[in-house]
């Protein structure tokens, strides 16, 4: 994820092997799912720009959710 702090927008750029079903979501602190896509049967390379433009200054998290696991990541947006 980059860049991070941010101000306006994030690039979430990864890459996976493996067929199976994903899902990207950008949480603010509180809980509120302010982003999410669904993809199914996903395998190979994900690149998403989020526009955080519109959003409060503070601390969010991207959580990348697989078949087989979570992984989650703090943004700062100033």
């Amino acid at each position: 994820m980059y860049p991070n702090p941010t101000h306006d927008q994030i690039m979430v750029d990864f890459s996976d092997n493996g067929s199976k079903n994903l899902r990207v979501n950008l949480v603010s602190i509180t809980g509120e799912i302010v982003f999410t896509e669904t993809l199914n049967s996903f395998s190979g390379k994900y690149k998403q720009l989020i526009d955080m433009q519109n959003l409060s200054s503070g601390i969010y998290f991207i959580n990348i959710h697989t078949d087989r696991d979570t992984i989650t990541r703090k943004v700062v947006k100033n």
